[in-house]
């Protein structure tokens, strides 16, 4: 899943996310080119930035994590927080931007350049990052209050960028279409500011090091057309009640509608569940627009947790753009929950984790260009 917390810390532990502990704080490692070509757009740049280090303490259970404000929900996984500075690495390695960011993902890797998985006893809770001087104007009117604009989970004061959950697996975050038709992408203009706020899970017995990168493919150029993303949560929505479970098998819920406050296209969108979860389904004027369903398991993503074999989420499917939005345009979401299929994923004491989430990420082009 996508972003970053930011304010203050006396903001961030009222959301219950400094509720983890905390321990040396990480900054910029290196910017190198990537080895793997571009996935959208063949004549675009492909990098990684390394932060760190992260020092996860060894597991004895009990923390806190992730829980709290603006929908983020989960508060029952043991883990560690971090609130990292990005004062430069974004496109270079003097500054942030500028740059247009078509897509990107976060992974985890430990000291020795090995990637960091949930097979090897780590699992990322989130990683936020939010962009803290962009002030884009969001698309997406709050939860059945359709003349009050919404706020993403993801934003936090700034605007959202690239994030991740250990269900995003290698899929980028996208700020264009997949299938490269669009030039729209994300601009980054020179020395913003970004945060990122990371919450990790170490199920070993002992401390480890590890370093976050984020894979980035982006152009020097300014887009077309500026993108934007919200990321919004059916916890949101007020009197909607908890998410609904039952171990006997599908259980679904529904979001209140989120109203769309100008015409503009919807380039892509991608869900995000926790473990117990099937799908994230869009509608649009209660019409069908897309399921972003999860996949579970697979060698990185199959550990043991407390004697049991535990399969996670490994991705989360993409819902393919354009699909064209009309201002007044309703959206609601459906978040589908089968422990009978897939049960809950364990904390770090061996317990069942059960805070949830179903949230959908959109990307959104403006009919104008709004940069």
């Amino acid at each position: 899943m996508k972003v970053t917390l930011l304010l203050t810390a006396s903001s961030l532990a009222a959301a219950g996310v400094l509720e983890t502990r905390q321990r040396a704080t990480p900054k910029f490692e290196s910017l190198v080119a990537s080895p793997n070509a571009p996935r959208v757009h063949a004549t675009s740049k492909r990098t990684l930035t390394s932060y760190g280090p992260f020092i996860l303490p060894a597991s004895k259970g009990g923390a806190a994590a992730g829980g709290g404000g603006m929908g983020m929900g989960d508060s029952t996984l043991g883990g560690t927080s971090f609130m990292l500075n990005m004062e430069k690495g974004i496109c270079s390695d003097k500054t942030n931007g500028p740059c247009t960011v078509f897509g990107g993902n976060v992974s985890v890797y430990f000291e020795d350049g090995r990637k960091a998985t949930p097979a090897d006893g780590i699992y990322i809770h989130h990683l936020l990052t939010t962009d803290r001087t962009k002030k884009a104007t969001n698309f997406l009117s709050a939860c059945d209050n359709p003349t009050r604009a919404g706020m993403s989970v993801s934003g936090f004061g700034g605007t959202g960028f690239v994030g991740v959950g250990e269900d995003s697996g290698e899929e980028p975050v996208l700020y264009t279409q997949r299938d490269g038709q669009s030039k729209a992408g994300y601009w980054v203009a020179e020395n913003d500011k970004f945060m990122a706020n990371v919450v990790l899970v170490n199920y070993n017995k002992e401390q480890k090091s590890v370093t976050v990168k984020y894979d980035l493919e982006w152009s020097p150029t300014p887009p077309p057309a500026n993108t934007r993303g919200m990321l919004v949560s059916i916890s949101q929505c007020p009197g909607k009640g908890s998410i609904k479970m039952s171990p006997s098998g599908p259980a679904n819920s529904t979001s209140g509608k989120f109203t769309f406050l100008e015409d503009g296209v919807i380039l892509a969108a991608r869900g995000h569940l926790h473990d117990g979860g099937s799908q994230v389904a869009m509608y649009v004027n209660n019409k069908p627009a897309c399921a972003s369903k999860a996949t579970y398991g697979g060698k990185e993503s199959t550990t043991e947790v407390g004697g049991t074999k535990w399969a996670t989420i490994s991705s989360m499917s993409y819902c393919d753009g354009p699909i064209p939005i009309k201002k007044g345009d309703q959206m609601h979401l459906v978040v589908e929950y089968d422990l009978k299929a897939h049960p809950l994923r364990k904390s770090a004491d061996g317990h069942d984790a059960t805070g949830v989430m179903g949230m959908m990420s959109v990307t959104f082009a403006s009919s104008a260009k709004d940069f």
